[in-house]
């Protein structure tokens, strides 16, 4: 019993530790998608660019982040906020 109970952590263990979710969504203006853009979380080397559809999907770890969105013609976007992941 002990052993198996052991096997189950170690499988599970590593997915919360190392577990990042997705964040996704579209980079607009007033109007219009914004395609090719730039999405980065300040101070890492993670980020992304939006598609010529200005969709894009980011995987990040939980915790407190500033996202900066940059695209040519435009003012820098920035945006300060917390990821928690929830088990249940």
């Amino acid at each position: 019993m002990h052993t198996k109970l052991f096997i189950i952590l170690i499988t599970i263990l590593p997915q919360l530790i190392f577990a990042n979710t997705f964040i996704e969504g579209y980079v607009k203006d007033n109007k219009d998608v914004i395609p090719f853009a730039n999405i980065q979380l300040k101070d890492t080397q993670i980020g992304t660019s939006s598609d010529a559809n200005g969709y894009f999907k980011l995987s990040i770890p939980e915790g407190n982040h500033t996202i900066i969105v940059t695209a040519m013609g435009y003012h820098k976007y920035k945006k300060m906020f917390l990821l928690k992941m929830v088990i249940s």
